[in-house]
C-alpha cells in the first residue's frame, strides 16, 4: 500500500513498525499444535493474539471460548497454545471480558467487549506492541495483522490495510468498522495498528456482516472495565450486562496495573537499549513516524511512563489532584485516571502544546507524593486539601413521596463540579441504586491524598433521618467479593447532615447568634446539652432552654428528628441558632437516659466541634463491628448535624478541619 506524501524516512519507519508488529503477533491454538515454521499443522488453530506486556497476551474472548458449532466452547479453560514464528509457548486465561461464556444477543457480533488476557508460562524474551488508548477518527489508516487461513487450513502470517469507516454498536459498546471487507478466518484477536501514529489501539473482532460492509475492531480501551466495577471482581458477570470474569487468584485491578506497568517498563528498557546501538526500537520508530506532527515526543513519553511505572501505586484521586492543580479550571475527564501514566496522558490530552518542562513537573510531583506516602503510610499528603462531596436530596413537587438529587465534589475554593443529578423524581427506596454509582466516582475523585472525603448530606428537615450513613454502595454476596465499598458509608468516611432550608431572610434573626455559637464551638471545649424527652412537650420551653444555653453547647436528642416531637425539637434548635447537634434515629424512651449520658461523655472528650465528624465516624465503626454486642446498641443510628451558618447550604463547608 502506498502513502501519498510519505518520505523515505517515514516509509522506513513504517516498515520497522510493521516488522516489530509481526514479531509481537502470535497464533493462538491447541497447545499440541506445532509452530508456524513447521511444515504442516497437526491440530487446531483458534485465532490470533499479540503481546501487550512481558508474559501477557491479548486476544478475543471468542477465540478461546467460541460459540457452539465453531469449536470446543470450553477450550480456553485449559492450556492455551501461543505460537510465535519459531516456537510454541503455553499459557492460561487470566481475564475474559465480559466473561468466558456470555449469552449471545441478537446479531452476529460476540458480546461486548470480547477481549481476553492470557498469561504465558515462562515467556522468555518476546516483542511487545506499543499500545495506545487513543481512539481514531474516521479515515484513519490502519493495518490488521494475524494468522489467517489462506489455503486448505494452512494458517500463515497475514496483513490487511484499510481505513476506519464509522462505528458499530451503541456508544457504551463502541466498536469501529474498517472499510476492507476481507478479514479471513483466524485473524480474530490480531492487532490493529494506527499507521499514522504507530500505536496498536484495537483487536480485530469480526469480518463483514449482514449490515456491515467491512470488518469490525474493538479498542483496547475497553480493558478499563477491569477497573470500573470493583464489586464484580472474581465473579461471572450477569449475561445481559458488560463486566468481566477473572481466573482464580487474579485481582482484576492488579492485572490491569501489571499490564500497563510491564508495557511501560518494557518500552523504556528497549528504547535505552536501542539508544546504545542494540537494535531498533518501537519508540524510535514512532518518533520518526510522528516527527512532522504536533504532539508529545514519544521518546520523552516513553521515559516518563517507564519512570512512573516504578512508583508505588496511588489512589485514583491523588493522580487527579495533581492534574487539577496543574491545569486550572479542569473539566473532570469522563475516565478517572487510575495509574500515574493516566495523569500524564490526561495532561497531554488537555494541553497538547504544554511544554516538556510541565511533563517533568508532573513526574516530579508524582515522585514526591509517592515518597511521602511510602514514608508515612496512611498519613495525609502535604499541601493537599481534604475533599468534600455534597449530596443534596429534596422532595419532588410531583409525584408525592419521590425525590430529586444531585452530587457535587469540592476540592477547595474555586475547584468544584456537579458529578451527577437525577433526571426524574425517584422513590426513596431507589435512591441508593441511582445515587450510588455517582457517589462512588465522586468519592474516589475527592480522596486526593488528604484522607477520605467528608460526605455532606444537604436535606430539608423531613429528610434529616435519611440513613445515608448506612448506605452500602457495593453490597457483597451472591458470589460478589467484599470491597471497602461493601461497608456502610458512615464507617468509611465522616458523614454529616446539613439543613437545606436554613437560609434566606426568614433565618436572618438567628444569624448573629448562630455565627457566635459556631465560633465558640470551633474554639471549644464543648458543653453537652441533653434534651430529655419531657422537654419536648412544650416547644417554647425547649426553645428557651436552647436560647439561653452556653455558646459552646451541643444539643443532644434521644429520638428521631423527623417525627413528633423530634421535628419540633429540631425547629427549636435551628431557631435558637445551634448548628451542631447529635441525635439518633431509633431507640425508645426507656433507653434515652443511658443514651444521653453516653453521648454527653463523648462530647465532653472533644477538643472542639471540628473533631465531631471524625469521632462520630469512629462511633459508627464501633457500632458496626460490635453490632451483635449489647454494649454497642446505644451507638447505632447516631446522626450529626454540622452546618456552618457562614456557608449557604448549597455551598460546601469550609471550616471543617
Amino acid at each position: 500500500m502506498t502513502f501519498p506524501g510519505a518520505d523515505g524516512a517515514e516509509l522506513s519507519a513504517r516498515g520497522l513498525v510493521d516488522d516489530l508488529l509481526a514479531g509481537a503477533t502470535v497464533r493462538v491454538q491447541d497447545p499440541r499444535l506445532g509452530s508456524p515454521a513447521e511444515d504442516e499443522p497437526a491440530g487446531q488453530v483458534w485465532g490470533s493474539g499479540f503481546f501487550v506486556a512481558p508474559g501477557l497476551l491479548l486476544t478475543n474472548a471468542h477465540v478461546l471460548w467460541p460459540q457452539e458449532g465453531a469449536g470446543d466452547p470450553g477450550r480456553g479453560d485449559g492450556k492455551i497454545g501461543v505460537a510465535t514464528a519459531d516456537r510454541v509457548l503455553t499459557g492460561s486465561w487470566a481475564a475474559a471480558l465480559p466473561g468466558r461464556r456470555p449469552r449471545r444477543r441478537d446479531g452476529d457480533l460476540p458480546p461486548w467487549p470480547d477481549l481476553a488476557l492470557v498469561r504465558v508460562e515462562e515467556p522468555d524474551e518476546h516483542p511487545c506492541v506499543w499500545l495506545s488508548e487513543d481512539l481514531p477518527t474516521d479515515g484513519c489508516r490502519v493495518a490488521v495483522r494475524g494468522y489467517a487461513a489462506v489455503y486448505q487450513s494452512w494458517y500463515a502470517p497475514w496483513r490487511l490495510d484499510g481505513n476506519v469507516n464509522g462505528v458499530a454498536g451503541p456508544r457504551h459498546e463502541r466498536r469501529f468498522q474498517i472499510d476492507n471487507p476481507e478479514v479471513p478466518y483466524g485473524t480474530s484477536g490480531g492487532p490493529v495498528l494506527d499507521l499514522d501514529r504507530g500505536g496498536v489501539w484495537a483487536t480485530c473482532t469480526a469480518k463483514r456482516g449482514e449490515r456491515r460492509a467491512g470488518g469490525v475492531v474493538t479498542p483496547v480501551l475497553a480493558l478499563r472495565a477491569l477497573l470500573d466495577d470493583p464489586g464484580q471482581a472474581g465473579r461471572a458477570p450477569d449475561p445481559d450486562a458488560p463486566g468481566f470474569e477473572v481466573a482464580d487468584g487474579v485481582d482484576p485491578a492488579e492485572l490491569f496495573r501489571e499490564l500497563w506497568h510491564g508495557h511501560d517498563r518494557y518500552h523504556w528498557r528497549c528504547h535505552r537499549d536501542a539508544a546504545q546501538g542494540d537494535g531498533p526500537g518501537w519508540v524510535r520508530a514512532v518518533a520518526s513516524l510522528t516527527a512532522q506532527r504536533t504532539g508529545a515526543d514519544p521518546e520523552l513519553l516513553a521515559r516518563l511512563r517507564g519512570e512512573l511505572a516504578e512508583l508505588p501505586l496511588a489512589a485514583p484521586g491523588v493522580v487527579l489532584g495533581i492534574v487539577e492543580r496543574m491545569v486550572p479550571h479542569l473539566t473532570t475527564p469522563g475516565r478517572l485516571p487510575v495509574l500515574w501514566r493516566d495523569g500524564l496522558d490526561l495532561i497531554l490530552g488537555l494541553r497538547p502544546a504544554l511544554s516538556a518542562s510541565r511533563w517533568l513537573e508532573y513526574r516530579d510531583e508524582a515522585e514526591r507524593q509517592a515518597r511521602a506516602r511510602s514514608a508515612s503510610p496512611g498519613s495525609p499528603l502535604p499541601a493537599v486539601r481534604p475533599g468534600r462531596v455534597v449530596l443534596r436530596v429534596e422532595a419532588a413537587k410531583y409525584p408525592a413521596g419521590q425525590y430529586i438529587w444531585s452530587v457535587a465534589r469540592h476540592q477547595g475554593p474555586g475547584r468544584g463540579r456537579v458529578c451527577g443529578q437525577s433526571g426524574t423524581p425517584v422513590p426513596e427506596g431507589d435512591l441508593v441504586e441511582q445515587v450510588g454509582p455517582v457517589l462512588v466516582r465522586a468519592l474516589a475523585e475527592a480522596d486526593q491524598g488528604a484522607g477520605p472525603a467528608v460526605l455532606e448530606v444537604c436535606v430539608p428537615l423531613p429528610l434529616f433521618d435519611l440513613p445515608v450513613d448506612e448506605w452500602v454502595l457495593r453490597p457483597a454476596g451472591n458470589g460478589v467479593r467484599r470491597t471497602p465499598l461493601s461497608l456502610p458509608l458512615g464507617v468509611l468516611m465522616p458523614v454529616v447532615v446539613r439543613d437545606a432550608e436554613r437560609e434566606g431572610p426568614d433565618w436572618a434573626a438567628a444569624g448573629s447568634a448562630a455565627v457566635g455559637r459556631w465560633a465558640a464551638l470551633a474554639g471549644g471545649p464543648l458543653e453537652p446539652l441533653p434534651l430529655p424527652p419531657e422537654a419536648a412537650e412544650d416547644w417554647r420551653r425547649v426553645w428557651q432552654l436552647l436560647d439561653e444555653a452556653d455558646p459552646r453547647a451541643v444539643p443532644l436528642w434521644s429520638g428521631a428528628a423527623t417525627v413528633p416531637p423530634g421535628d419540633q425539637v429540631m425547629d427549636a434548635i435551628a431557631v435558637a441558632g445551634h448548628s451542631v447537634v447529635l441525635w439518633r434515629r431509633g431507640g425508645d424512651e426507656r433507653s434515652a437516659p443511658d443514651f444521653l449520658l453516653r453521648l454527653a461523655e463523648l462530647v465532653q472528650q472533644q477538643r472542639n466541634a471540628g473533631q465531631l465528624p471524625f469521632t462520630v465516624q469512629q462511633l459508627r465503626k464501633y457500632a458496626f463491628s460490635c453490632a451483635a454486642a449489647a454494649q454497642a446498641h446505644w451507638a447505632a443510628g447516631v446522626v450529626l448535624l454540622y452546618d456552618s451558618p457562614r456557608a449557604s447550604p448549597s455551598a460546601p463547608l469550609t471550616t471543617l478541619d
